[in-house]
């Protein structure tokens, strides 16, 4: 949350030279001084996510050890049974005959989709 600073008149000062949005300043503000003075301006996020655990975070993991690049045949899935189960995280499976991409596709809480490959 960013508060403005005020001119004398009491309308939010406008720094006609700043290029970005963001604040500097203390993070919290000096003594005797409101949200409106112009000597306080917060740096940091009010609000930060703590998440202990990654796991908590994916949905579903999906691992091609095939991957040609277009289709993904999926060799293993860990996609938990129960809402308050979490991704295994730690997986291991038999390496494919000769090179070949692997590919595995992380989707989060939210849906988005990551899929990273690495040749071996």
């Amino acid at each position: 949350m960013y508060w403005p600073a005020m001119s004398k008149t009491g309308a939010p000062a406008v720094d006609r030279e700043a290029k970005t949005g963001s604040c500097s300043g203390p993070a919290t503000p000096p003594a005797n001084t409101s949200p409106s003075s112009s000597a306080w301006r917060p740096t940091r996020p009010l609000l930060t996510a703590r998440i202990p655990d990654w796991r908590a975070m994916v949905d579903v993991v999906l691992i091609d050890t095939d991957y040609d690049g277009e289709v993904f045949n999926i060799v293993l899935s860990d996609v938990p049974e129960k809402k308050d189960d979490l991704v295994a995280g730690c997986y291991e499976l038999p390496a494919p005959e000769g090179p070949a991409r692997v590919a595995v596709e992380i989707v989060d809480m939210l849906g988005e989709e990551v899929i990273k490959t690495a040749d071996v």
